[in-house]
């Protein structure tokens, strides 16, 4: 009887090992359709950058690797438009996930200190506007439309346009998050994505 007892404790132990050996599997298998997946790299002076697709997130990302502790991309507009030409020209249809159906919604563009010209031209912006003033830096709640609205005029947008507009990709406007503001009370740096066009 005791034998008896042992083996079917010993066959229940193997099956809930097959099973959740099976339970992982199928996990790996479904996360492998939601993972980034990096198609893009390059290097610059100060940078190293790696572009991918986010289906989960419905979004194409840029990320930017600095080779120098606390030394920004510091991106010039053209080096930014020769960059996300060569990204688009790699994975040429925008609105198209890896199963055909899904659409892009944007683009992770990360962080304006990256690209210099950006930067520069919020803070410019900011400093000439009579609209800013220090009082709207205290609250998120302002800063960061103020921010998207200066990011999503055609200056900028259009920079964005010009590199993807060949190859069927279209931004109609600039989100953006964690905006950073300097000691002289001015928006320096945000997170953003450029918002697709929908087809």
């Amino acid at each position: 009887m005791r034998v008896k007892i042992l083996l079917a404790i010993g066959i229940l132990s193997i099956s809930a090992v097959f099973i959740a050996f099976l339970g992982t599997t199928t996990a790996q298998e479904h996360n492998t359709s939601t993972i980034d997946k990096a198609f893009f790299k390059t290097e610059t002076e100060h940078c190293t950058i790696t572009a991918s697709s986010s289906p989960k997130w419905n979004m194409l990302r840029i990320d930017m690797t600095h080779k120098v502790v606390k030394r920004n991309c510091a991106l010039t507009k053209e080096e930014t438009v020769q960059i996300f030409s060569a990204i688009f020209e790699t994975h040429k249809d925008a609105h198209k996930q890896i199963d055909d159906k899904t659409t892009y919604e944007s683009f992770m563009i990360g962080r304006v200190e990256n690209y210099g010209w950006m930067q520069h031209f919020l803070t410019e912006t900011a400093r000439k506007d009579g609209l800013w003033s220090k009082e709207m830096a205290k609250t998120s709640v302002k800063t960061n439309p103020y921010v998207e609205h200066v990011l999503s005029s055609h200056p900028v947008i259009g920079v964005f346009n010009s590199a993807g507009e060949k190859y069927g990709y279209s931004f109609n406007a600039i989100s953006c998050e964690k905006v950073f503001i300097s000691n002289e009370g001015f928006p320096t740096d945000a997170f953003c994505w450029a918002v697709l066009t929908p087809k």
